[in-house]
């Protein structure tokens, strides 16, 4: 089952009225700001780690002596605070989440907030909100809009829980610059406003862009509409006129998305066969990547049905903790062997379905050095050579997910890779890997790690083998493109070492990373010029990220000073590792944010009594 918002009862959808209560607008910021002795405290960055981080920071402050009175300033670039863009409440019911319901919990359970009551996990909400009687399983999947409404009823709760003391202002704008002498000036696009805070976070999510495909005549084409540097939002994708030719660069999810808004979005269904019915509004499709493999799909994860790492593979990672203690760890010789070895055993004892490690060590044994499969086999194979060889490989691919990884040894063995995040996390945050194999596994491994372990679920990547089968969407041979734009045509000539093609529309399906020698988001260009963040080294290795502690504040000292500047999310990446998604849990710099602010604000109320006490 495919939980969407057609599926929940009206008043569950209604938080985003509620939440829309506390916005402010920004040219009339003057009005509710606090006096230079309340401290003001500043978010930037509307999505769920940002509404994480609002949460604990709540909760602290209520757990705590402190009891100024303390506004809070949360601001985001669109009024989906709360969601965020990845899970507008908006956008399309056939834009799904990867992973299945059971896995989605948007409270913190370790240190539990006592002022709100009720906390439901997303698979509690679906049974509670449901408007049939439909069955609610925690292997369902669903869709991001329904993901975006449980989102923003969890924000509710916790508006709803802002004790006496404390104010908050919620401000859509777009932050342009920020500067610190004392205090932070938060200055907005398209407003005279200066938002001044004492304490920053910023949990700004995907805010990347990625390298232009064409050269500088991509301005021009941009302009006339012809190129998306983005497929996000979605929506923008309208304007592409039906019948008319279309490349997409990259094959992951956000492929995925760029396709179906432009087929099922435009009218056309999925017959109860599989088959696609086109509406005639569609385009012709055209993608491709520049390994021209696609992502694999999964089946539901969850709960004991899933492969698990050896007990020996998991002691083997955490051994490695003691050896970093006194030295860096080299993920391509020390690490890529054990998950190597843990694939194998995947692979072979699912093949033969017997777990007995002497027996899978045996028939390996037997194999010649060709014939033996291993994790390369899995991250990096042979390029798809044309169309009819991509529709077969997805063919191969969905029937792997539909067996499932406990049945099927491709996907247990690309289990292994989620399986192993956590302990692989743990070795590789703050430069853990040696500078030169950091290089290496951000630049090779990670893509690859995540094309074949994270993919979509089934249903989505059917959906793609149908449009293929209707011949709407195609896969041209382009291994190692080059793409040319002739602007007298206003084409895009996409050249392949084995083929070639033109098309009048061209949309960037890849998802950016942060690099700040190559200015690719300008909030954070901005802070680097000003001197509040530094770009992170390992050695003579740069991942283009900004530099912090481990509590993720910006290591930066402008004119002396140690801002209270901290990141939370997407823009610790490089530094940490795996950090886009919906867990409460890992990489969770924004409860050590919270901490430092509450711990800061009681130790100024202190000195502040103290000196009033000498004074008398």
């Amino acid at each position: 089952m495919v939980w969407k918002t057609i599926h929940i009862q009206d008043d569950a959808k209604a938080a985003r009225h509620h939440i829309a209560r506390y916005l402010k607008d920004p040219d009339a910021m003057e009005e509710v700001a606090m006096p230079p002795e309340r401290p003001t405290i500043a978010i930037v960055g509307g999505g769920p780690k940002g509404m994480y981080a609002l949460e604990r920071l709540l909760n602290d402050l209520t757990a705590s002596a402190e009891n100024d009175h303390i506004h809070i300033l949360w601001v985001n670039e669109s009024k989906d605070f709360g969601s965020g863009n990845n899970y507008q409440v908006d956008q399309p019911d056939y834009l799904l989440i990867n992973y299945c319901i059971g896995n989605i919990d948007a409270w913190n359970r370790e240190i539990v907030n006592a002022n709100i009551p009720s906390q439901p996990t997303l698979l509690d909400w679906v049974k509670t909100y449901r408007n049939n009687d439909t069955v609610v399983r925690p292997t369902d999947y669903a869709s991001r809009a329904l993901v975006g409404c449980y989102l923003q009823a969890t924000l509710q709760q916790i508006l709803d829980s802002v004790p006496p003391h404390v104010s908050i202002s919620l401000v859509q704008a777009k932050v342009e610059d920020i500067r610190y002498a004392a205090d932070f000036s938060i200055k907005l696009h398209a407003s005279s406003t200066l938002l001044k805070a004492d304490y920053l976070l910023l949990a700004t999510g995907h805010c990347y862009e990625n390298n232009s495909l064409i050269s500088a005549d991509a301005v021009q084409s941009e302009l006339r509409g012809n190129y998306f540097k983005s497929a996000y939002p979605v929506k923008k994708l309208d304007m592409i006129p039906a019948q008319a030719d279309v490349a997409v660069v990259g094959l992951g999810l956000t492929f995925i998305d760029a396709v179906l808004h432009l087929t099922e979005g435009r009218g056309g269904k999925f017959a109860v066969d599989g088959s696609y019915l086109p509406s005639g509004e569609e385009p012709r499709v055209y993608a491709f990547s520049r390994k021209n493999v696609p992502i694999l799909p999964r089946g539901p994860i969850y709960g004991e049905e899933r492969y698990q790492l050896r007990p020996a593979t998991i002691a083997q990672l955490q051994a490695f903790q003691t050896v970093m203690q006194e030295q860096h760890l080299d993920f391509n010789k020390e690490l890529y062997p054990v998950l190597n070895a843990e694939a194998q055993y995947a692979y072979y004892s699912t093949l033969l379905n017997d777990r007995d490690e002497r027996v899978v060590a045996r028939h390996i044994a037997t194999l010649s050095e060709r014939e033996t499969f291993t994790l390369d086999n899995l991250l990096f194979p042979e390029s798809v050579s044309d169309h009819e060889a991509m529709l077969k490989l997805l063919r191969d691919t969905i029937a792997h997910a539909e067996s499932g990884e406990l049945q099927a040894p491709l996907l247990a063995a690309s289990a292994v890779w989620r399986e192993a995040t956590k302990w692989v996390g743990e070795l590789y945050q703050y430069a853990g890997f040696t500078s030169e194999s950091q290089e290496v596994f951000d630049t090779q491994f990670f893509g690859a790690f995540c094309r074949t372990s994270f993919g979509p679920p089934i249903e989505n990547m059917k959906k793609v083998w149908a449009l293929a089968e209707a011949g709407i969407l195609r896969f041209p041979a382009t291994e190692n493109p080059t793409i040319h734009y002739k602007s007298d045509g206003v084409t895009f000539e996409i050249k392949g070492e084995n083929n070639s093609f033109a098309c009048s529309y061209l949309i960037d399906a890849r998802i950016g990373r942060s690099n700040l020698k190559k200015k690719n988001a300008p909030l954070y260009s901005a802070l680097y010029q000003a001197g509040l963040v530094t770009a992170f080294a390992n050695g003579e290795y740069q991942p283009g990220c900004v530099a912090m502690d481990t509590d993720g504040r910006t290591t930066a000292s402008p004119n002396g000073s140690h801002p209270p500047l901290f990141f939370y999310g997407t823009p610790t990446e490089g530094v940490l590792l795996d950090n886009d998604s919906l867990s409460r849990k890992r990489n969770d710099t924004g409860s050590s944010w919270s901490n430092f602010v509450v711990n800061d604000l009681l130790s100024l109320q202190k000195n502040n009594t103290h000196e009033a006490y000498s004074e008398r």
